[in-house]
């Protein structure tokens, strides 16, 4: 099973070398604030990037990217696989109440939605994914915070319920109403 640790969760947030640089020093010294913070700074990058606006123009990256009142939502999305296994009575009914009790103690947890793929597009089709479940935070570094100390134990809960690696996909959530 692919391991889910707080590098590897920043790293599928941004693969710019900036960020893998931060992220090399920060791993070096222990330090997964340093991480998140890159990881942030990275996304507010990318974000400004997609929309067309120059980074440039931004002179202090990281006062602004603390200074922004954006939320972020944390995908977990579990393709649906032909031969795979995924006991979605266990994952709403145990693995999710464990997920939100330990993750919504941090101040920066905001909400949480899990979803069932009920289809595709075509009428009569599988849907892409078996089940996505989707956390809102502050930030990424807040994320980080509340997952890296609970993630032994929910990484060890997943045999329980599937043999799917699941895809992790950090989103700015640019309009939420």
């Amino acid at each position: 099973m692919q391991s889910l640790l707080p590098g590897a969760l920043g790293a599928q947030l941004c693969a710019a070398s900036h960020f893998v640089q931060y992220s090399k020093l920060a791993a070096r010294e222990g330090c997964h604030e340093q991480q998140a913070l890159a990881a942030d700074r990275c996304a507010r990058r990318l974000k400004r990037k997609s929309l067309g606006l120059p980074i440039s123009a931004f002179t202090d990256i990281d006062s602004a990217a603390t200074s922004e009142t954006s939320m972020i939502r944390v995908s977990i999305l579990y393709p649906n696989t032909g031969g795979s296994r995924f006991d979605l009575s266990y994952y709403v009914k145990t693995h999710m109440p464990m997920s939100i009790k330990l993750l919504s103690a941090h101040p920066g947890f905001k909400g949480v939605s899990v979803e069932h793929g009920l289809g595709g597009a075509v009428p009569g089709s599988e849907p892409a994914y078996i089940a996505m479940c989707h956390f809102l935070f502050d930030s990424v570094k807040d994320f980080l915070e509340a997952f890296t100390p609970n993630a032994q134990a929910l990484q060890s809960d997943m045999p329980n319920y599937t043999d799917i690696v699941p895809v992790i996909q950090f989103n700015d959530v640019l309009i939420s109403q």
